[in-house]
């Protein structure tokens, strides 16, 4: 992952390892006022990965922020599938959801 200024990138796989090393990144802030996740290369993912984009979203709303995603057909198939679009792109918590080219 690369995070620079609220972006983050991510890479074309994320194992369990990545999703918890993403996680721990998270875990003790306490204000994200926004956020731009770059999933744009990924391919494959574990499941724990949607648990740390709910978390993330969760911490984000809690700040009154604002978390958008760049998303790949992969991902944008597997947030539909497992019907997250909704849940991460609520206007209602400040979300923002965009598939990529």
């Amino acid at each position: 992952m690369n995070q620079i200024e609220n972006k983050w990138t991510f890479p074309e796989k994320i194992s369990f390892t990545d999703a918890y090393t993403y996680y721990s990144k998270i875990e003790s802030d306490r204000h994200i006022p926004e956020v731009l996740l770059d999933c744009t290369r990924i391919s494959e993912i574990h499941a724990s990965f949607l648990g740390f984009l709910i978390t993330l979203r969760e911490k984000v709303q809690k700040s009154n922020g604002i978390l958008l995603l760049n998303c790949s057909e992969y991902m944008d198939k597997i947030l539909h599938e497992k019907d997250l679009c909704d849940y991460l792109n609520s206007n209602k918590n400040s979300s923002s959801f965009k598939k990529s080219a």
